[in-house]
């Protein structure tokens, strides 16, 4: 079952039992994907991305939405630490005016900030979450429609419940919506469980 984005606001239509809500359905879809993009964590959204580090700051990928690894491509790899705004803000101090090779990172507006500021230029693999790309009558399909369109049903539905004063009906939606996000981030852990390798048994006797 695949729907296209045109699909998905007839379904939610008809779900709703409702024909007056075609200005409102987009809504309920761009609330629903904003939600998701907080609560799924699937390697569907893992994107890994080389660049080089050449000053003090770097622009957050389009769609970055949380670093998942940041290693410098060094020999050794070196993983780069990261520090919260004013942990950093002390590190940056204690290294005032200093450059070399870059070991902790922080993350400010959309920008990536780096201490000691780069002596040279850096590769460095980002391995980051990156949002869902958000459907609208241009880009009529995405993964996660494709693989799970009830997430995006039940939580279109769900943020339907409080514009149409349908309170009785939040509990319902809710609890779909929870559910599909649940196993989809079940799925995802399984599925890199099973990608390991099994540890090897050490015969006794």
């Amino acid at each position: 079952m695949t729907w296209t984005y045109s699909q998905l606001q007839t379904k939610i239509g008809t779900f709703l039992n409702r024909s007056d809500l075609t200005a409102s359905i987009p809504d309920f879809i761009a609330l629903a994907e904003a939600k998701m993009n907080r609560r799924l964590d699937c390697r569907q959204m893992v994107e890994i991305a080389t660049i080089s580090l050449t000053g003090e700051t770097y622009a957050v990928p389009t769609g970055f939405a949380g670093v998942k690894s940041f290693r410098l491509n060094t020999d050794p790899v070196q993983a780069l630490e990261y520090r919260n705004a004013e942990e950093f803000d002390d590190v940056r101090l204690d290294a005032y005016a200093a450059t070399g090779r870059p070991t902790y990172f922080t993350i400010s507006g959309s920008s990536f900030y780096f201490s000691p500021a780069p002596d040279s230029t850096y590769s460095a693999r980002l391995r980051y979450r990156k949002k869902i790309p958000s459907l609208s009558d241009t880009v009529t399909t995405n993964w996660l429609i494709e693989e799970h369109p009830d997430a995006y049903l039940y939580g279109a539905l769900m943020h339907s419940a409080p514009f149409l004063m349908a309170d009785e009906r939040l509990s319902v939606w809710g609890a779909l919506y929870e559910s599909a996000i649940s196993e989809i981030n079940g799925d995802d852990a399984r599925q890199n469980q099973a990608a390991r390798p099994s540890a090897r048994v050490k015969r006794i006797g």
